[in-house]
């Protein structure tokens, strides 16, 4: 071997020999350390409880059942005993639980949940307690009597009242119930018009004594009158609404209040000094417009009032008179002229046709002008029978608030017999120059009878109707149709008289003014008329 190859063999040698004696040092090392570690794990010889926290807090309410809160956080002291004797204290906290069982935990005090930690069995409070009144409720019985009452508190056995009359008084204990089922209490003798304060708590008996809830909130109440029970309001007029309620025990009058919206602020507008008087008319409201309405009844004490609760708010509104078809209202032969009382308070008018009486209304037109009150209808069938209803309305904000429908208006057309639908126009007195069922002379009896029964316009004068019309053989009776005008003239003169043929041989005419509308043999006439003639029969 050449000093080369010895000089490389001496190096690995040294290198081999460092590597090896660094091992043996660190396997030394860690031979030392474990003792320490295993000290660490010794086992706990005290778990002591230091804080804690539930999911919903420490305090329960009583009902009677298990209650098993659930554990969110447990903090303890753990001590550990060294080998050496002496101990170690180390604070840990603990969010993750094993089994978890209840101790006490069905009764008013203090219950307990029960787990192991490091092996030792840890119990942490919590509390249950007596359930609070939660509702408290007053109300007047008499005008010197106030009643009490409250919810039922699971597990209680009884309930104490207290009572002040001054705001922030001091509340003495009046009434003291024993009964855990017994919700209520009436405070009798108390002062007309003096505003009480009330509270209540529950008990339960425990042993020899008493574990109470907490106090309810504080309710107020005056002796008072009690409230009238019922209120209505209905309309009385377009302007005009009337209030009424029911009879308030012990009252001496009543107080009436107004609103225009229902929460809105209400004002007294009238004072019934009469207990026995139970309505009261509102004048003077505007047509349309809803209004609200609250009653009071008082009591004298002395020369003061003390008033009840007020009734529930109840609501009504005026509306537009309602009107009706009037004796100006023609039917013709394919029209009909409706006319109609005026309404008060209204904006307009709406009117509805069907053919059935009973249904199948439809609105027809819409009168924009309270003003108006004529309307016909044309292009109606003259085989068929319509009928008609009218109603008012009043716009209020863009809205329209409705009166009551009118009575139906039936418009009989030809079927029946032309004598049928024109007889009862008979004895209409004679008027000279007029043409409507008040008062008309031939000619005007004729021209409007020919619109009537068909639906076309004729000359208003006896020579204007010879002149229209087709010619129809005056000789030839049995050629005659109802409707048909005769012409009649005097001997010697020029048109003097028209009637209209009615069939069977019968006319009707306006003849005189001491005869005005009457129906005749069309032969009895021309004799009894012997200075008229038939000159023509004409039809339209």
């Amino acid at each position: 071997m050449n000093n080369r190859l010895f000089r490389i063999a001496v190096c690995f040698t040294l290198i081999f020999t460092l590597i090896f004696c660094e091992a043996a040092m660190c396997f030394a090392t860690t031979q030392e350390a474990a003792p320490n570690a295993a000290e660490t794990k010794a086992k706990a010889s005290e778990v002591i409880l230091k804080d804690y926290a539930y999911e919903k807090g420490r305090v329960y309410t009583y009902t009677g059942k298990q209650i098993k809160p659930e554990l969110a956080r447990v903090v303890v002291d753990i001590t550990y005993k060294k080998e050496a004797g002496t101990t170690e204290t180390m604070t840990k906290t603990v969010t993750s639980f094993g089994k978890v069982t209840y101790k006490n935990n069905t009764s008013i005090g203090t219950g307990y949940a029960v787990t192991t930690i490091e092996g030792k069995t840890i119990e942490v409070p919590f509390t249950i307690k007596l359930g609070k009144v939660t509702t408290i409720k007053t109300k007047p019985v008499t005008y010197t009597s106030i009643n009490i009452s409250w919810n039922k508190v699971a597990g209680a056995n009884g309930y104490v009242i207290y009572r002040t009359d001054e705001e922030n008084g001091k509340f003495e204990k009046i009434k003291t119930i024993t009964s855990g089922s017994t919700t209520s209490y009436t405070d009798t003798k108390k002062t007309l018009g003096v505003r009480y304060f009330y509270k209540v708590r529950p008990y339960r008996i425990v042993g020899d004594d008493k574990e109470y809830g907490e106090y309810s909130e504080v309710a107020r109440q005056k002796a008072r009158p009690l409230t009238p029970t019922t209120i209505k309001v209905s309309r009385k007029s377009y302007d005009s609404l009337k209030i009424s309620w029911s009879k308030g025990k012990a009252a001496d009058g009543y107080r009436i209040y107004r609103s225009t919206s229902p929460n809105g602020e209400f004002k007294g507008i009238a004072t019934i000094r009469n207990k026995n008087t139970l309505q009261y008319i509102d004048d003077g409201r505007t047509c349309g417009k809803r209004y609200y309405y609250k009653v009071r009844s008082y009591k004298l004490s002395g020369l003061k009032k003390a008033y009840s609760h007020a009734t529930d708010v109840k609501s009504g509104r005026t509306t537009p008179s309602k009107t009706n078809f009037n004796e100006d209202t023609v039917s013709w032969y394919s029209s009909v002229e409706l006319s109609w009382d005026k309404s008060k308070g209204a904006s307009g008018y709406e009117i509805y046709r069907s053919k059935a009486s009973k249904s199948g209304y439809k609105k027809v037109k819409t009168i924009k002008s309270s003003k108006t009150t004529k309307w016909t209808n044309t292009g109606l069938k003259g085989t068929a029978k319509y009928y008609y209803k009218i109603r008012p309305y009043k716009t209020v904000s863009g809205t329209k608030v409705y009166g009551a429908y009118s009575k139906t208006y039936t418009k009989y057309l030809v079927p029946k017999k032309l004598s049928t639908l024109i007889k009862k126009y008979e004895g209409v007195r004679y008027r000279f120059g007029g043409n409507t069922p008040k008062g008309w002379d031939c000619s005007g009896f004729v021209q409007w009878a020919t619109y009537y029964l068909k639906g076309k316009k004729i000359g208003r004068t006896a020579g204007d109707q010879a002149r229209g019309g087709k010619y129809v053989n005056k000789n030839d009776m049995s050629s005659w149709k109802p409707g048909d005008v005769l012409v009649y003239k005097r001997n010697g003169g020029g048109v003097s008289h028209v009637g209209l043929y009615i069939g069977g041989g019968k006319m009707m005419h306006a003849l005189n003014r001491r005869y005005d509308t009457v129906i005749q043999d069309v032969e009895y006439y021309e004799r009894w008329d012997g200075g008229n003639y038939l000159a023509a029969v004409r039809r339209y």
